[in-house]
C-alpha cells in the first residue's frame, strides 16, 4: 500500500513538473503528436475507404460468383435440385439463376420485337435492391408456382406502352400472356450508345424454363454472405460441380476478387510507407523528449540532491524522471490519436461521404508505441538523475 501511494505521489509530482512549462511540453510532444496522428489518420482513412469499396462491390453484385455450365454430351445443365444444393453451401446467401432470351411483345395494336426476356428469381430483387418505380418485384410464390407475371423496365414502358402505367396490364411475350406486376428502373440509354432492344421483361426463371423448353440452368450467380467468404464458397462450388460433371472443362466458376485484392494490396503498401514516414516523426519526438529530460535533470540538480539527502532512493528518483518521460509521450500519443481520428472523420464524412470506422487496434498500437518511446528515450536521463551524488548536486549552481 505504501509503495502504491509512493508511485501515485511520484506521478502527481511528474505531472506538476510537466505543467510548470506548458510551451516546452507542447513543443516536446509535437513530434509524437504528428507521428501518431499521421499513422492513425492514414490507417483509419484506408480502412474506411476499403470497407466502403467492399460494401459497394457487394451492392453492385461484383462480389458475386459467376457459374457457367458448358456441359457435356451426357449432361448439359444443372437441375433445379442441383441449384438448390449449391444454395445450401455454407456461407451462401442465395443464388440467382439467369435465363436470357430475346422475343416479341404484343399489347393492343402494338407489336415489338427485340424484347429482352430475363428469367430470374425473387433473390435477384432482395440481394441488390432494385429501384422499383411502380408495383412489386417477383416473389417466392411466383417462382414456386411458375406464374406468368413479369416486371418490365422503363424502356419497355416507354416503347411498348408509350409511357403509360403498365402495372395490371396483360402483355403477350413469345405467344404467352403475362401480367405486368411492376416497373423497375432500367439501364440508362445514352445518345452515343442507344439500346438496340425495346426494353426488358423479367419473368420467374421457372416460367422461363417452360417457355424455352430447357430442362436445366446453364448460368447462375451465387452471392456469398460476405466478401471474405467468396473464395471459400467458390472452392466448394467447384468441388460440387466436379462431382456432377466429372471434368473441370464442363463448367466455369469465376470470382471478381482480383480488383479488390489489388486495391487492398495498394492500400497496405501505402499504409506501410506512411507508417515508415510517421515513425521518423516518432523518432524525432522521442529524441525531443530525451533532450527535454536531460535539460530537466540539469535544471533540477539541486532538487535531486535535496530529495536524496532527505532519504529518496536512486530508484525513486529514476522512477520520477522515467514517469515524466512516459507521461509526456503518452500525452502526445493520446493527442495524436484524437487528431488522427478527427482528420479521418473529416475526410470520410465531409470529403468522401462514406462510413467512418475507428481502428481500435491501431489506436491501441499507437498508444503502446508512444508509451514505449517514453520508456526508451526517458531511461538514460532518468538513470543519470538517479546516479547524481547528493553532495555534488546540492553544491551545484
Amino acid at each position: 500500500m505504501h509503495s502504491i501511494n509512493a508511485i501515485l505521489q511520484t506521478i502527481k509530482l511528474s505531472i506538476k513538473n510537466i505543467k510548470s512549462n506548458k510551451m516546452r511540453t507542447f513543443l516536446t510532444t509535437l513530434g509524437i503528436i504528428i507521428g501518431v496522428g499521421s499513422i492513425i489518420a492514414m490507417v483509419t482513412i484506408s480502412k474506411s475507404t476499403t470497407d466502403e469499396f467492399k460494401r459497394q462491390v457487394m451492392e453492385d453484385g461484383l462480389g458475386m460468383i459467376e457459374v457457367t455450365i458448358n456441359g457435356s454430351v451426357l449432361k448439359s445443365s444443372l437441375s433445379l435440385e442441383e441449384v438448390w444444393e449449391i444454395e445450401q453451401i455454407d456461407n451462401v446467401e442465395g443464388v440467382i439463376p439467369n435465363i436470357n432470351s430475346q422475343g416479341t411483345c404484343a399489347w393492343g395494336n402494338t407489336l415489338k420485337d427485340k424484347i429482352s426476356i430475363q428469367g430470374k428469381n425473387d433473390f435477384y430483387y432482395t440481394s441488390k435492391p432494385k429501384e422499383l418505380v411502380k408495383g412489386r418485384p417477383l416473389t417466392r410464390a411466383d417462382i414456386e408456382n411458375a406464374t406468368y407475371v413479369c416486371v418490365v423496365d422503363q424502356k419497355f414502358q416507354k416503347d411498348v406502352f408509350g409511357g403509360r402505367n403498365p402495372v395490371g396490364q396483360t402483355v403477350i411475350l413469345n405467344g404467352k400472356r403475362y401480367l405486368v406486376v411492376g416497373v423497375e428502373k432500367g439501364q440508362p440509354e445514352y445518345e452515343d450508345f442507344p439500346r438496340e432492344d425495346h426494353g426488358a421483361a423479367t419473368i420467374p426463371y421457372t416460367t422461363a424454363l417452360k417457355m424455352s423448353g430447357n430442362s436445366g440452368i446453364q448460368f447462375l450467380m451465387v452471392s456469398p454472405k460476405d466478401y471474405s467468404y467468396t473464395e471459400a464458397v467458390a472452392k466448394e462450388i467447384r468441388t460440387k460441380l466436379l462431382k456432377i460433371f466429372k471434368r473441370s472443362e464442363n463448367f466455369k466458376v469465376d470470382t471478381s476478387t482480383n480488383a479488390l485484392k489489388e486495391f487492398e494490396k495498394q492500400a497496405a503498401d501505402l499504409n506501410m510507407m506512411t507508417a515508415g514516414i510517421a515513425s521518423i516523426s516518432l523518432l524525432v519526438g522521442g529524441i525531443g523528449i530525451m533532450n527535454m529530460m536531460l535539460v530537466s535533470v540539469t535544471e533540477r540538480t539541486k532538487e535531486i540532491g535535496l530529495r536524496k539527502s532527505l532519504g529518496a532512493t536512486p530508484i525513486r528518483i529514476q522512477l520520477q524522471f522515467l514517469l515524466e518521460s512516459i507521461v509526456l509521450s503518452t500525452m502526445g500519443g493520446i493527442t495524436g490519436a484524437i487528431v488522427g481520428n478527427l482528420i479521418a472523420f473529416a475526410y470520410a464524412k465531409l470529403m468522401m461521404n462514406i462510413s467512418f470506422y475507428i481502428s481500435w487496434p491501431t489506436v491501441l498500437m499507437a498508444f503502446a508505441f508512444s508509451t514505449g518511446i517514453g520508456i526508451l528515450f526517458g531511461w538514460a536521463p532518468a538513470k543519470r538523475a538517479s546516479r547524481l551524488n547528493p553532495i555534488d548536486a546540492l553544491r551545484s549552481e
